[in-house]
């Protein structure tokens, strides 16, 4: 029987929009059914469902197909559609993974919160407590995490593989960039797009932003479609922390795609890829002000600082 794990809200997510709850809930139990029919395992992430094998299944175009569909037609199109996109495990796709050279431009680097996924179905790297960047395969019906039993036959180590992928996302995910107004000037810059691999542009954010490798950056990634950067350059960060923080909470409280609603302070690692050094800034979202207690190394950086 397939396992699946909805999270209950009140109403519908919003990324289910035109279902009413019970219309939602009955969508979900349909495809419980049709996957323990097929034998498979998953669990239920926001809008996606997390196969055992670590294959992805989005929910979003489903549920906007079913708006339009008489409700006693839903078993039959649930079934279609997981047909449809279970069948990306056919033989012609198996021969694409088993050829290094057919499958090296598909390959790419996803920004993921830790947990996710059976993790012996995966290959992964820790980015920063609570996050990974994990491999996978951008195929055109369905985005498939890259096991290890598909990586051995290529014979490429494991680090190669990651510079590949991420290569891949920043030529073919390349983010919007846009300027948001914050609490008194302290703007911030966003990086958003439709792909599933945008949150991965938080691993090189210094490039999209003029700032000091010194000081670092405020950072957030609330959901795979967002990060928000702020260079710290002054004390106007402090008010940034704010901006930043209520941007992050909001995005990630969404219910599409959600990562984190954490505040990073990040600064370059040594590998020119991926920074090293991660550091949690806690804030807490209290009724009527940003509680913020930054760790001593942020306190002697704010020290330090000159005025805005």
């Amino acid at each position: 029987m397939a396992r699946i794990s909805p999270l209950r809200h009140r109403p519908a997510p919003p990324w289910a929009a035109g279902l009413s709850r019970p219309e939602y809930d009955k969508l979900i139990d349909l495809i419980t059914t049709d996957l323990g029919a097929r034998n498979l395992r998953g669990t239920y992430r926001d809008d996606l469902i997390m196969l055992a094998d670590g294959r992805e299944l989005g929910l979003v175009s489903l549920t906007h197909h079913c708006v339009d569909e008489p409700r006693d037609s839903w078993a039959r199109v649930v079934h279609t559609w997981l047909d449809t996109l279970l069948d990306s495990e056919n033989a012609d796709t198996k021969e694409l993974l088993a050829r290094f050279d057919s499958i090296q431009p598909l390959l790419k680097a996803r920004l993921l919160p830790w947990g996710v996924g059976e993790p012996s179905a995966l290959v992964s790297r820790p980015v920063a407590p609570g996050l990974d960047i994990t491999l996978m395969v951008d195929l055109p019906e369905v985005v498939r995490s890259v096991a290890p039993s598909d990586a051995l036959p290529w014979g490429v180590p494991e680090a190669e593989l990651f510079q590949i992928a991420l290569a891949n996302v920043r030529a073919q995910d390349r983010p919007i960039i846009q300027e948001l107004p914050g609490e008194n000037g302290a703007a911030l810059i966003a990086l958003t797009g439709s792909s599933f691999f945008t949150a991965t542009h938080a691993l090189w954010a210094d490039q999209f932003v003029d700032s000091n490798p010194e000081n670092g950056l405020l950072l957030a990634v609330p959901n795979r479609h967002t990060v928000l950067v702020h260079p710290v350059r002054d004390r106007s960060v402090v008010d940034a922390v704010h901006t930043i923080t209520v941007a992050a909470d909001q995005v990630h409280g969404s219910g599409l795609g959600a990562i984190s609603p954490v505040l990073w302070w990040i600064r370059p690692g040594l590998d020119g890829e991926v920074h090293q050094s991660w550091t949690e800034l806690p804030c807490r979202i209290g009724e009527e002000q940003i509680e913020f207690a930054p760790p001593e190394s942020f306190v002697d950086l704010l020290n330090r600082l000159p005025h805005a």
